[in-house]
């Protein structure tokens, strides 16, 4: 249960529920309960928009019995299906994006008729509406502090995710040749969550800062996967295509690739440019030029065996209400971080009800 959550749904209800709603989210059983929460507290929750690559059968059934209007996307077809319901709206909606889908309606010059703001939880998202000149308020939850926090819990989702799938495919665990790409917070949460399980990863780095926090912490550092020829797991967590044909083609081994990214982008070069087709494994793609293994098929590992637990969701949505609640206020159209205060405050109602039942 999303308990403070819902606790400050029901807080700040006359705030929330002067809004319609437009979610764009991944469609698990704590997405369905998230939006009970809302509707419960009288918001009107316009629409419900699943991406294809991470949606639960079951939520999504949930959602259509309790009468939701949800429908599921591709993330390739999201930003104009986006533009095209939000313009018909008779009065300006809020829009929950993982993703930055709704970017180019924020970019609009018609985008203050439609929307009165933009909550953004994503890295990836965020990117994509600093690349815009806004239209309307952005409030983002993507950079701020307590991110870490729910990073953590995805590193180490990611990693049960992998165990799950060796163990699923009946093969052996590797023991060795784990490299990270990407040191950001998910490759360093990855890499801590590995490290639990006796593993001290290789990491691909590009930045000169992350390069020396790897080094620091004592991992083998490289600038490219071209410093660990012998990789036999490869997993990707720079939000772009993380590795190309040729340096695929350069590997020693045949390597297993697993997306701990929050869509299908990693390993998009290999993808579009490789031969690949099922693989006996199950669950998986195999590049047929280097044998390489796509776990997944490329998508995120995490989001197949269930991204968060029950308390780092209620952490997740939290912030995304105290979000919301800031933005009722906001009229400058800029990206707007959600401030430090509504951070802390999230962090002390999750400390007091999640450690105190564990105490």
């Amino acid at each position: 249960m999303l308990s403070i959550t819902s606790n400050l749904i029901e807080a700040y209800g006359k705030v929330l529920s002067q809004f319609d709603y437009v979610i764009v989210q991944h469609l698990k059983q704590d997405t369905v309960e998230f939006v009970g929460q809302l509707g419960r507290a009288g918001c009107q929750i316009s629409k419900v928009i699943g991406i294809s690559y991470s949606v639960d059968a079951d939520a999504l059934d949930r959602l259509r019995e309790e009468g939701v209007d949800v429908e599921v996307r591709g993330f390739a077809e999201l930003p104009g299906y986006l533009y095209e319901i939000i313009f018909r709206r008779d009065r300006p909606v809020v829009l929950l994006d993982v993703g930055g889908y709704g970017s180019e309606v924020a970019a609009s010059e018609l985008s203050s008729r439609v929307l009165r703001f933009v909550v953004e939880d994503t890295k990836n998202g965020l990117w994509r509406y600093q690349s815009i000149l806004p239209q309307c308020p952005i409030m983002e939850v993507a950079s701020i502090e307590n991110k870490a926090v729910e990073n953590a819990f995805v590193g180490r989702r990611i990693v049960d995710g992998m165990w799950s799938f060796f163990s699923e495919a009946g093969i052996s665990f590797p023991t060795r040749g784990y490299v990270v790409l990407g040191f950001g917070g998910i490759g360093q949460s990855v890499c801590s969550a590995l490290a639990l399980r006796g593993i001290n990863a290789g990491v691909v780095e590009s930045s000169e800062r992350g390069l020396a926090l790897a080094e620091a912490i004592g991992h083998r550092i490289a600038r490219s996967i071209n410093g660990f020829a012998d990789a036999e797991v490869l997993i990707g967590c720079t939000g772009t295509s993380s590795i190309s044909m040729e340096q695929l083609k350069s590997q020693q081994m045949r390597p297993f690739l697993i997306s701990g990214s929050s869509k299908r982008i990693e390993f998009g070069d290999i993808l579009t440019r490789g031969t690949v087709s099922p693989s006996p494994l199950g669950n998986a793609l195999v590049e047929k030029s280097t044998g390489a293994v796509i776990v997944n098929n490329g998508e995120p590992i995490n989001l197949r065996y269930g991204s968060l637990n029950n308390e780092t969701s209620d952490f997740m949505f939290a912030n995304i209400i105290a979000a919301i609640i800031e933005g009722s206020e906001a009229r400058e159209t800029k990206i707007f971080k959600l401030s430090d205060k509504w951070q802390q405050e999230i962090c002390r109602l999750w400390a007091e009800y999640y450690l105190r039942s564990k105490a």
